[in-house]
């Protein structure tokens, strides 16, 4: 087993029924050899708005509305999904930053 941290920003906050303007936090415990995509699918497959628009588990695509840093580092879409977790590991959902 390994822990890790998830960030979730503020923004999705009301999709994941949390109220307030705050961050979630949430530690979790996950297999050895966990990946990003275990984390998106866990959370997709325990909220229907997660999944509408964040993250498709059948698919397995992200939506434009996100982005995925780990450990301080944004992740490139094209492997995602098949990063593997350590222990100790950082893990932030970021609303894309769209340029007006």
């Amino acid at each position: 087993m390994i822990n890790i941290r998830l960030e979730i920003s503020p923004y999705f906050a009301d999709v994941l029924h949390v109220k307030g303007s705050e961050w979630i936090n949430i530690e979790k415990d996950l297999k050895q050899w966990a990946t990003i995509g275990d984390i998106l699918v866990d959370l997709a497959n325990n909220n229907v708005d997660f999944r509408k628009l964040v993250f498709n588990p059948l698919s397995r695509e992200l939506t434009d509305e996100v982005m995925i840093a780990l450990n301080g580092s944004l992740l490139q879409l094209s492997n995602l999904l098949e990063v593997k977790l350590k222990d100790g590991d950082h893990v932030m959902i970021l609303p894309m930053v769209k340029e007006g």
